[in-house]
């Protein structure tokens, strides 16, 4: 597989309940282990090989953060998440070298590693049109117990 373009869908705000116990409004600035998810996911992607470009799409608040600074380009948000996928696909369509593959990935995964995009891209089937992870419950509790 040719290295892959990847678009972080990093908008929209979280309940007022959870923001206070977080200390952040914004899902992609919860820290844990003293680094925010949205740090750790681009840490994760630059990571592996086999990512070039990362695009991330969210909230001013989001954008404007230091560790936003990790992506290649942030872009504002566009008032949805599919939209927000679409601003970022067309960001790349519209680079000097077009995607040949874009990967989406959320930007609320606090346990994402190298290894674990690595694992992701070598099951990826690459004649069909999408790959999508899906885990069964019984999997991620044995991974994640108590969680």
């Amino acid at each position: 597989m040719p290295g892959l373009d990847v678009v972080i869908p990093a908008g929209g705000q979280m309940n007022a309940d959870f923001a206070r116990v977080t200390g952040t409004a914004f899902k992609p600035l919860v820290k844990f282990d003293n680094k925010t998810v949205l740090r750790t996911t681009i840490e994760a992607l630059r990571g592996s090989p086999r990512i070039n470009r990362i695009i991330v799409v969210g909230a001013k608040e989001v954008i404007e953060h230091s560790d936003a600074s990790l992506a290649t380009v942030v872009l504002p948000e566009k008032g949805s998440g599919p939209k927000n996928i679409m601003a970022g696909i067309e960001q790349l369509l519209a680079m000097d070298l077009p995607p040949d593959r874009v990967l989406i990935v959320t930007s609320d995964l606090p346990f994402l590693t190298p290894a674990s995009v690595e694992r992701f891209l070598d099951l990826c089937e690459h004649d069909i049109d999408f790959n999508v992870p899906l885990i069964e419950k019984p999997d991620f509790e044995e991974a994640f117990p108590g969680a």
